[in-house]
């Protein structure tokens, strides 16, 4: 089955009560199980075991991350995994380093060295130098060959991203460059320490265009301190003025108990429940109107953007790195705090730096968590999946993959997701259910309830592990 296109903005009406109503925590499933539910005694030698299954299928090609955690200064609002570093040594000290783990993974999955897909996260990965960019990417050109169609991504700060960053990644053969803006709004930016210009921002866009990068996409994030509907309407200018390819629309994760840098931000101005959601409204309401495309729950594209196309074609995928048209079978994940999704499991880093360091030193892998996925585990991940991408649950499709508990998962769900038929988010099709385009919005809600691991009722931690959904 193939899912078809619908511009949902156009097609329901969207109010404060309603999303009151749907708004819970919950995962944001860029893995199944969720991170939470991994196990710390999952080590290198389980790490090692399925690189060898993964290096059986040596023409498939793989999707690379790099996590590159140095910034500058803390940005207050941040949630990933950063080190604040002021020093190129210790820069230095951590690519070679990253280029052993490098070298030992490449080893484990002997000839099987095409990559389609390679991303930089941070932390700041501009925060290297562009010879720093060129000796890391030299590891990875040692060992690793990219496809003449591969997408070479890049997470850049406006502000510590200069002309040069730029031109050396072209070389280098980048053609992705992700920006974050979060909120032009001067007392917001002060506020959560991340100050940018919407020059700065223009700059680097109008260059990326020059240089030929394929795609620009730029990041928003509503829920932050001292946002309001007029200074947000006011960054909606800037942004949809500089065009870009993508859009992403990130509810902020307040989350102290995790982040104690969090504790920074003065709650008292943060915005209620309701104002965050005319946040969310008039943001997603300024796009659709600018001619983007919902992409699943949180992304937004040009209707001839290579994202759009994938989810009109049924192909879209969901990993680690977002929502994605050309995901490899498997991804190595590379650096601290790093994730691998490699042949039926999951292998995440470790997410201290000196730890992942001495780790690497002694025996060249960092592996400190994982999962090997159980067969029930696969299904319900393939379940999830088929929604957020898809938006459509089939039985037949899936007891075709996974034999009949295909079928009786989806008649395991019906009583969890009869009360949200009734909220008009999915409709019977086929003997399962397709997304409607309200369902589309609040695809986290109906996917939960095909999560056999999460029990909202009885979970008590749950609000600190995962997000809200809106």
């Amino acid at each position: 089955m193939v899912n078809e296109m619908v511009d949902d903005g156009q097609e329901i009406e969207l109010s404060p009560e309603l999303i009151l109503e749907l708004d819970r925590p919950g995962p944001r499933y860029t893995s199944y199980p969720p991170v939470p539910y991994w196990s710390d005694s999952f080590g290198p030698e389980d790490h090692i075991h399925h690189l060898k299954l993964a290096a059986n299928k040596a023409d498939e090609p793989l999707s690379i991350y790099i996590h590159l955690p140095f910034c500058s200064h803390r940005c207050l609002f941040c949630g990933c995994n950063t080190v604040i570093n002021r020093s190129p040594k210790r820069t230095d000290d951590y690519l070679a380093l990253l280029a052993r783990e490098t070298e030992v993974v490449a080893e484990h999955l002997g000839d099987r060295n095409k990559v389609c897909q390679f991303q930089l996260g941070g932390g700041t990965p501009t925060h290297l130098s562009p010879d720093q960019l060129s000796t890391m990417m030299g590891s990875i050109n040692e060992h690793f060959s990219f496809t003449s169609a591969a997408e070479l991504a890049i997470e850049a700060h406006p502000t510590v991203t200069t002309p040069e960053h730029l031109r050396r990644l072209a070389e280098l053969g980048f053609n992705r460059l992700s920006l974050g803006v979060q909120d032009f709004d001067p007392l917001v930016q002060e506020t959560i320490k991340r100050p940018q210009t919407v020059e700065q921002t223009r700059g680097l866009v109008e260059l990326a265009r020059e240089l030929g990068f394929g795609g620009v996409n730029l990041d928003l994030i509503y829920g932050l301190p001292h946002q309001s509907t007029t200074g947000f309407d006011a960054t909606m200018d800037e942004v949809l003025d500089m065009a870009p390819d993508r859009l992403a629309l990130y509810s902020f994760a307040y989350l102290p108990e995790r982040m104690r840098h969090q504790r920074l931000l003065p709650k008292e101005a943060l915005p209620g429940p309701r104002e965050k959601i005319e946040l969310f409204l008039l943001a997603r309401e300024r796009m659709l109107a600018g001619g983007y495309r919902t992409i699943g729950f949180d992304h937004y594209a040009l209707p001839e953007d290579s994202l759009t196309v994938a989810l009109t074609e049924g192909t879209l995928k969901r990993s680690f790195m977002g929502y994605t048209t050309q995901e490899g079978t498997d991804l190595i994940g590379l650096g601290v705090s790093s994730i691998s999704e490699v042949a039926g499991c999951y292998a995440q880093n470790h997410s201290g730096l000196r730890v992942w360091e001495k780790a690497i030193r002694e025996r060249g892998l960092a592996t400190n968590k994982g999962l090997a996925l159980s067969a029930r585990d696969k299904l319900v991940r393939q379940a999830i999946m088929d929604w957020l991408c898809k938006f459509y649950i089939d039985p037949d499709e899936l007891a075709a993959n996974h034999g009949p508990a295909g079928g009786e998962l989806v008649d395991q769900a019906r009583p969890a997701i009869q009360p949200l038929l009734e909220k008009g988010l999915a409709v019977p099709e086929g003997g399962g259910y397709r997304a409607t385009p309200l369902g589309r919005l609040f695809a986290r809600v109906v996917a939960m309830t095909l999560d056999f691991r999460l029990d909202p009722e009885l979970d008590d931690t749950i609000k600190v592990k995962f997000s809200q959904t809106v």
